[in-house]
């Protein structure tokens, strides 16, 4: 990599199914120069998330606009300062922001976080310490609002959210917590090192419905839906009265080409007095200060688990990105770019 250029991924076209290659374009430009009240950064570690596809993909009914073809594909990410503009910033200080696919960027100073080595490792900003850490927070805490004596499932129980989600249901009291995941060491680290009651294999069991019954015997309280599809519509007749459902990601369905699965029987909720909410984590951002604090003390009482997928080199994000949207990583997935000095 010709540290004298800034590399940038651009999006040269919109994936049909899943991104391949070809969707992307490595694009070579200058590096850029900072303005007043703007950083100046290299990047170190480019964070892969499960929302970037619908940015990339092609419009959807009440989704956010698409980014235009030619674009930096977004993405966040951590970084070393360079130049700084803003005396609050320093050479040599690391910072989280949106800084796109890119290993160079400039930032608004008021827009940089700038971390604290000492209270986690860097790569914790962007999983346990950052948006997906707060997104199990939310959707445990604030959605769901598990009780002691419930029983809890996840989905993806062991990516960057599932693996937050269900230890923060086992901390909020939760009788037994299921997760259901893609593959058997999945679930034997779910089991093993988040402390889940049990973890279904999604890949091995034929009748999912069926595995929910067997290890979810006094049906489900609350379910934290990371993926849609399949996993939703064999929990959904399991849901105990007043169950609830946190709609986080439908990751099952994000590369589909066709028609969308068809859903559960929604009426049948009715009678049980079912909720259903979806939300984001953009929405719930006043809780990240303290979230933060509350997760980096977890981490150091062995409370909570940061399970990686690091990738080395730039050149591999996209290759690292398709990876993570089929499952193939394990845990939070990162792509380091350079080296911290």
């Amino acid at each position: 990599m010709n540290s004298d250029n800034n590399l940038r991924i651009l999006l040269a076209r919109r994936p049909i199914g899943a991104p391949v290659a070809e969707d992307f374009q490595f694009s070579p430009a200058p590096i850029p120069v900072p303005e007043a009240g703007e950083l100046g950064v290299r990047m170190l570690f480019l964070s892969m998330d499960p929302y970037m596809r619908g940015r990339i993909g092609a419009p959807r009914l009440g989704g956010t606009e698409p980014l235009p073809l030619g674009a930096v594909v977004e993405g966040r990410g951590i970084a070393e300062v360079t130049v700084s503009t803003d005396p609050r910033f320093q050479p040599g200080d690391i910072i989280y922001g949106e800084l796109g696919w890119q290993t160079h960027a400039t930032i608004q100073a008021d827009r940089a976080l700038k971390l604290d080595p000492a209270l986690a490792p860097l790569t914790a900003w962007v999983g346990l310490l950052g948006h997906p850490g707060l997104t199990a927070k939310v959707g445990v805490s604030r959605i769901l609002r598990v009780q002691p004596g419930e029983t809890f499932v996840v989905s993806a129980a062991v990516g960057a959210v599932g693996q937050v989600a269900g230890p923060l249901a086992k901390l909020a009291g939760a009788a037994r917590v299921v997760g259901v995941a893609g593959g058997a060491a999945k679930c034997r680290f779910a089991v093993e090192r988040l402390g889940y009651d049990a973890c279904i294999d999604r890949h091995a069991e034929p009748d999912l419905g069926a595995a929910l019954v067997r290890d979810c015997p006094g049906g489900i309280d609350a379910y934290f839906d990371n993926t849609g599809g399949t996993v939703l519509a064999a929990v959904w007749p399991l849901l105990n009265r007043h169950g609830r459902i946190a709609l986080c990601g439908h990751v099952s369905e994000y590369n589909a080409t066709g028609e969308e699965r068809p859903g559960p029987n929604l009426g049948s909720g009715v009678g049980r007095r079912l909720r259903i909410e979806g939300f984001g984590v953009g929405d719930h951002l006043d809780l990240m200060p303290a979230w933060r604090i509350e997760a980096a003390a977890l981490l150091s009482e062995g409370k909570m688990v940061m399970q990686e997928t690091i990738i080395d080199g730039f050149e591999n994000t996209p290759k690292a990105f398709a990876a993570m949207l089929a499952g193939q990583s394990f845990g939070k997935t990162i792509v380091r770019v350079a080296p911290a000095r």
